[in-house]
Order: C-alpha cells, then structure tokens, then sequence
C-alpha cells in the first residue's frame, strides 16, 4: 500500500516467511562481459541452425531442430553449477576455535571437507576494546571502558573466535550439525 511522505512515496515491504534476499543468479561463478555473451548467443544459434539443417536434411520439420539451441545454455549452467559448488565458503557465528574445531571434525567424520580458520587471518585473536578487563592492556582502547569489565584483574582476555570453511556442496550437512549442536543460524546466512 503507497503512504504519502510530502516529497515521494513509498511501498512497505510485506511482511512474509521466506529467504530474506531476492533471488540468486543463475549463473554463480561464471561473469559473462560483452564478448562471452556474443560467444554464448553464437553457439546457440549455429546449434540451432545445424539441428534445423540436419532435420531438413532428414526429411523431418526442422523447427523441432531449434532446441538445440539451449545446448550450449545448459551446458554453461552445469559447468558453472558444478564450478560454484566445489569452492568454499567460510562461515563464522561467534564459537571458539576449540567449538569450530569439535564441529570440523564431526563433519570429517562424516566424509565432508571442512577445517577451521582463525578470524584474523595471521592467527591473532579478534580484540573487542575494552574487552581485555584491564585499561591499557593489549585490545584495550584507554578510553574506552566495557560496564562491569574495567579495572577487573585476570579479566576474561581477548574473545578469540573461527569460522567453518566448507565447500558449497556440503552446506545441508553443514547445516544439519550445526542445528543439532544447537546453533540455529539465519536463513540469511545459507
């Protein structure tokens, strides 16, 4: 329903159940630019004009030769389908590395490439400020205080955190461990 704002108007979103983004490409991996797409629109027309030749040449209508045409398409989706489901994605949702690591070992029990990188890619610990308990020390911003931390000795340290890289292939048993650990993630996320 339009709302009227003095300047412009605007449609409220409804408010339904369901994936939070829009729709995926339906090409994943492959970026077709100008030349790709004229190579692709070529392929499926000579395609289609050597499936309509052949059949002419047969003695058969010739328009049933024309889904050929969707050869060269399909075959670009499979490829790339295939292409996009054997690279790897990463996946964080606050565990610790030891967390992580209990999971990726679950899951290599169950014949899925997974592993566990730290946050910070050198393998130093993600650093709230302030989270350290004691001012100045290491992550600590000196003005920056956290309520109920600041001052404490022997505060809880730096929050180190992982992420789960697996393949895109394995995200339904990924998913499937995680939810019967516990972690219940967004639909956003997958």
């Amino acid at each position: 329903m339009p709302m009227a704002r003095g300047y412009a108007e605007y449609s409220t979103a409804p408010l339904r159940p369901g994936r939070v983004r829009g729709r995926r490409p339906w090409l994943r991996t492959a970026q077709l630019d100008a030349v790709g797409w004229a190579a692709l629109l070529g392929t499926c027309c000579a395609t289609a004009g050597a499936g309509f030749a052949g059949l002419r040449m047969a003695g058969r209508p010739g328009r049933a030769g024309l889904v050929l045409a969707l050869g060269p398409l399909g075959a670009l989706v499979l490829v790339d389908r295939r292409r996009w489901a054997g690279t790897t994605r990463g996946l964080g949702w606050g565990g610790s590395p030891d967390e992580v690591a209990e999971v990726a070992e679950q899951l290599r029990s169950e014949g899925v490439f997974a592993s566990v990188r730290p946050d910070d890619p050198d393998g130093a610990p993600w650093e709230v400020p302030g989270w350290a308990g004691v001012p100045g020390a290491a992550g600590a911003a000196p003005d920056v205080a956290v309520p109920g931390w600041a001052g404490v000795p022997g505060g809880p340290g730096p929050l180190r955190t992982a992420s789960l890289v697996f393949r895109n292939r394995d995200t339904k048993a990924v998913q499937a461990v995680l939810r019967r650990r516990g972690v219940d993630l967004h639909p956003a996320w997958w």
